[in-house]
């Protein structure tokens, strides 16, 4: 199923939508892995847009490298924006007020931020989303592991690669078939239809589209974000040369965006509603 609404173009992965919103429900954790560029994260967005606006609200979303301290502090200044009331009699314990709460958020140490966010999880509801970080550390699992079973409350890591090595220590909280969701490369159909759709949007116009066609098809490895960025950039004059696409080109630039994405993702502090 093809959707191109809002200026998106994704191809719907049917059985993964629906195991990613069967474990939300039943407050399961989730690895859900693949090379970049697979759909990891719209697969996330698209669940989540789809849920009622009281639980997408609940769900606290980190990107990026980050420290244990960090992703503690997100998550309290997420659990404060919901309206939490626990950490919201924190800070005006503390004799501070809401529009200092900034203030009094970075002078939380680590050990207490813990103890603020373990109380939060267990007194409300809430789904922790965690994408774009490196493999991970010792002590980031640790966290991870005290957030799921202390706390009761699910972690879904989106992680990149399919080894123990790529996805780090976290490899060993997710250790069977139940709790791991890999997501491959489209089918040459599912590929295909994306393409067609990428070309219309993006006004991708050159005189030899079907071997524009036929060669991003294989040089995209069939990963939906790969096909998508190809298109958009193949829409580029730089990249159009007497009525045809130089695609070589085109996959050496993608490539190498691709590859500072992975060096340097860009931190998203913002809550998925």
């Amino acid at each position: 199923m093809m959707n191109e609404d809002a200026g998106e173009i994704w191809v719907d992965r049917k059985d993964e939508s629906k195991r990613l919103l069967e474990a939300i429900r039943a407050r399961e954790s989730l690895l859900i892995w693949g090379p970049a560029d697979v759909g990891k994260a719209a697969l996330m967005r698209k669940v989540i847009g789809e849920l009622p606006l009281d639980r997408r609200r609940a769900c606290l979303f980190w990107s990026g490298p980050a420290s244990v301290q960090d992703v503690l502090r997100h998550f309290v200044r997420q659990m404060f924006a919901s309206g939490n009331p626990l950490v919201s009699a924190k800070v005006s314990a503390d004799g501070y007020r809401e529009i200092d709460f900034e203030r009094w958020v970075r002078k939380q140490s680590s050990g207490r931020l813990r103890v603020i966010v373990r109380a939060a999880l267990l007194q409300d509801n809430f789904w922790l989303f965690v994408d774009h970080m490196p493999p991970f550390s010792h002590p980031m699992a640790r966290l991870v592991k005290e957030l799921i079973w202390r706390c009761e409350t699910p972690v879904y890591l989106l992680a990149r690669g399919y080894t123990p090595i790529e996805v780090g220590a976290a490899w060993s909280l997710y250790w069977t078939g139940k709790y791991r969701l890999p997501l491959a490369p489209l089918s040459v159909a599912h590929a295909s239809k994306l393409l067609w759709a990428c070309i219309r949007r993006f006004g991708v116009n050159c005189c030899e589209r079907a071997d524009f066609h036929r060669e991003v098809l294989h040089l995209s490895g069939r990963l939906p974000g790969a096909i998508v960025k190809m298109c958009s950039m193949a829409a580029l004059p730089k990249y159009q040369y007497e009525g045809r696409i130089k695609t070589k080109l085109l996959r050496v630039d993608y490539l190498m965006s691709r590859q500072s994405d992975i060096l340097h993702p860009a931190r998203d502090e913002s809550v998925v509603i």
